[in-house]
C-alpha cells in the first residue's frame, strides 16, 4: 500500500508529457474555433451574395409593378438561387425624413412607386453539424427599391392668344399698376422656363426664410421680391427659352409695378412633395424641375384677384364703332402651377365669375337713335388637371395628365359688386332692359334673352413627350366652346311698352318691328365678336372657358433607387 502511495505521489510530482495533453486539447479547440469561422465566413459571404441578388431583384421589380413578382423570381433563378422563398409587396414610398424607415414603405396597389422583395433561403454549414448544430442556417434579406418620377406642369399662357393691350391692361389692374410690357417681351416671358429649386432656394436666401421648404411655402412675399429672384436666378437657372430678353422684360416690369402687393407663395406654386426637405439640401443639378416665368407672373396677378371683385374698366374692346365694354371679374380659388409633382398630384383651375356690361352709344336704328347697354353674366366651374402616369418611354410618352374642364354658363343679367364675389351662394342676375327709349312720344324698352352653356370638356388623356416638353406645347380636351356666339344664336329680342299708345297703337308697333329688326344683328355681332377679347382676358389669367390648357415644363424619369 505504501509502494503504490508512493508511486501515486511521484506521478502526481511528474510533469513530463504535459505539454503533449495540452496541445491536443488545444489542436481540438483550435480546430473546432477554425471550423466556425469557417462556417460564419461562408454565411457572411453567402448573405451578401444574396443581398446583391435581392438588391437586383427589387430595382428589377420596381420598374414592372404589375408583375413585380415574376420579375424578382426571375432575377434569383438567373442567380442561381432555386428554390428561394420569396416575399413581394408593392407599395407606396413617402421619402419625409420626419418618418422612421418602417412607416416610410405603406404596402398599396394603388399610385405605386417603389417595391419591397424579401427573400429566405436554408444554407448549408461545412463543420456547424459536427458541433451538433443544424446543417442548415437560415438567411434572410430584405430590399426596397423606389422609382420617383416627377414633372413640373400647369395650366400655360396659351402663345398664339396673347395681346400685349389687353396683357398690360388685366395684369396692370390686377397688381393696381401702370404695366407697359410689348407683345414681344410677353413672348420671351411665356416661352423661358426657370430652374425650379434655384429660384425658390434664390427667394428664402432673399427674404431670409431658413429650414425647409414648408416654412418657405407658407411665407408671405411681395411681387417685387417675387420678381428679384426670379432676375437672380435666371442667370443661372434658366432652363429653355431666350434668357436675355427674358431678362429685359422682367426687369421692365420691376420698374413699373406696385411693388409691395403680397401673396403667399404656396398659392402660386405648389411643391408639396418638398416641403419637407431642406431648403439648398437638393442638388440643383440632378432635380431639372423647372417653372414657366410667365406662369408664375400670372399666377401672382391671379392671386390678387382671388380677394374680391376687381373692376377690370374698360380693358377689353371689339371693333364696333362707340362701343365700350366694362369688365369686373371674381376669381373663387387659387390656382397653383405644380412643381415636383408626383402621379396623382391634382391641379384645380380658378372658378370664375364676370359680369360684362356691353353699351353701344348713339346706335341708329331707323326709327330712333338709342344708347344701348347689354348686361352679361358669365360663369366657369373649376376644371382640372392630374398627373396621372409617367410611361417614360425612350422617345415616346414622358408624362400622362388627365384633364378636364368645367361647366361654363352665360347669359343675360347685373349683377352685384357682393353677389359677384360671394361665392358661398349661387348668383342669380337680375334682368335688365337693353334700351329704355321713346317712340312718339311713347316710353319703350327692348329686353333681352337667352342663355348659352357647355358641360365642359373631357375627361382626356393628354400625353407628352421631350418633344413636346422642350417646345412648350400646350394642350387641352377637345373643345370648339364659342360660348358667345351660341348665346347670339339663342338670343330672343321683345319690347314692352311702357305707356298708352290709343289711337298711335297700330303705328307703334310698326316702328317697334322696325326697331328690333336693326337691332338684332346689332347684338348678334357684337356677341359673336366678344368670344375673342373675353377668352384673351381669361388666358391670361391661366383660364380658358369650355377647356383647360395643360403644358408640361419639365419631367424627371429617375432611375429606380435603393432606400433600404
Amino acid at each position: 500500500m505504501s509502494k503504490f502511495r508512493q508511486r501515486m505521489t511521484t506521478l502526481a510530482r511528474d510533469r513530463a508529457g504535459a505539454v503533449s495533453v495540452l496541445t491536443a486539447v488545444s489542436i481540438a479547440m483550435l480546430l473546432m474555433v477554425a471550423a466556425i469561422v469557417i462556417d460564419i465566413g461562408s454565411l457572411y459571404f453567402a448573405r451578401r451574395a444574396l443581398q446583391s441578388t435581392n438588391d437586383a431583384a427589387a430595382l428589377a421589380a420596381v420598374q414592372n409593378p404589375s408583375s413585380a413578382a415574376a420579375v424578382a423570381q426571375s432575377v434569383f433563378a438567373r442567380n442561381g438561387y432555386s428554390p428561394v422563398m420569396l416575399t413581394v409587396a408593392t407599395g407606396v414610398y413617402t421619402p419625409d425624413e420626419s418618418l422612421t424607415a418602417e412607416q416610410r414603405f405603406i404596402v398599396s396597389d394603388t399610385d405605386v412607386n417603389a417595391v419591397r422583395v424579401r427573400a429566405n433561403i436554408r444554407q448549408p454549414g461545412y463543420f456547424t453539424a459536427l458541433f451538433g448544430l443544424s446543417k442548415l442556417v437560415p438567411l434572410t434579406t430584405q430590399s426596397i427599391a423606389t422609382r420617383l418620377p416627377t414633372a413640373s406642369f400647369g395650366a400655360g399662357t396659351r402663345l398664339a392668344e396673347l395681346d400685349g393691350g389687353i396683357l398690360n391692361g388685366v395684369l396692370g389692374q390686377l397688381w393696381g399698376s401702370h404695366v407697359s410690357l410689348t407683345l414681344i417681351d410677353y413672348q420671351a416671358l411665356v416661352s423661358t422656363n426657370i430652374e425650379a429649386l434655384t429660384f425658390l432656394d434664390q427667394l428664402a436666401t432673399d427674404i431670409h426664410v431658413t429650414g425647409t421648404y414648408a416654412q418657405l411655402a407658407d411665407a408671405n412675399v411681395t411681387v417685387g421680391q417675387l420678381i428679384q429672384a426670379l432676375v437672380e436666378a435666371s442667370s443661372s437657372g434658366i432652363s429653355s427659352g431666350d434668357t436675355t430678353a427674358a431678362l429685359l422684360a422682367l426687369k421692365a416690369l420691376q420698374s413699373q409695378i406696385n411693388s409691395d402687393v403680397s401673396l403667399r407663395l404656396s398659392d402660386i406654386i405648389d411643391f408639396t412633395p418638398l416641403r419637407l426637405r431642406t431648403i439648398g439640401g437638393i442638388n440643383n443639378d440632378q432635380s431639372g424641375l423647372q417653372l414657366n416665368i410667365m406662369s408664375l407672373l400670372s399666377a401672382s396677378a391671379r392671386d390678387s384677384a382671388a380677394s374680391g371683385t376687381i373692376n377690370l374698366g374698360t380693358t377689353l374692346t371689339v371693333p364696333v364703332a362707340n362701343t365700350s365694354i366694362a369688365t369686373r371679374i371674381a376669381i373663387g380659388n387659387k390656382m397653383a402651377q405644380m412643381a415636383d409633382a408626383q402621379i396623382g398630384d391634382t391641379i384645380h383651375t380658378g372658378q370664375i365669375r364676370m359680369a360684362l356690361i356691353v353699351t353701344i352709344a348713339n346706335l341708329n336704328l331707323g326709327v330712333a337713335t338709342a344708347n344701348v347697354q347689354i348686361p352679361l353674366y358669365l360663369e366657369a366651374a373649376t376644371g382640372q388637371a392630374q398627373l396621372t402616369a409617367m410611361p417614360c418611354v425612350p422617345g415616346g410618352t414622358l408624362a400622362e395628365i388627365t384633364a378636364s374642364s368645367g361647366v361654363t354658363t352665360l347669359g343675360f343679367g347685373t349683377v352685384s359688386d357682393g353677389a359677384l364675389s360671394n361665392f358661398s351662394a349661387p348668383v342669380t342676375p337680375v334682368s335688365a332692359p337693353i334700351i329704355n327709349a321713346s317712340l312718339l312720344g311713347i316710353p319703350i324698352a327692348v329686353n333681352a334673352s337667352g342663355s348659352a352653356g357647355a358641360t365642359g370638356s373631357g375627361p382626356s388623356t393628354l400625353s407628352f413627350t421631350q418633344s413636346d416638353i422642350d417646345a412648350g406645347t400646350i394642350k387641352s380636351p377637345t373643345s370648339n366652346l364659342a360660348l358667345f356666339s351660341n348665346l347670339a344664336a339663342s338670343t330672343s329680342l321683345s319690347t314692352t311698352i311702357l305707356g298708352n299708345p290709343g289711337l298711335l297703337s297700330g303705328a307703334l308697333n310698326t316702328m317697334l318691328n322696325t326697331l328690333l329688326s336693326n337691332l338684332t344683328p346689332v347684338i348678334t355681332n357684337v356677341l359673336t365678336l366678344l368670344n375673342a377679347p373675353v377668352n384673351t382676358l381669361l388666358t391670361t389669367l391661366g383660364l380658358q372657358l369650355g377647356t383647360i390648357d395643360v403644358r408640361v415644363f419639365d419631367a424627371e424619369c429617375r432611375t429606380p433607387t435603393l432606400v433600404e
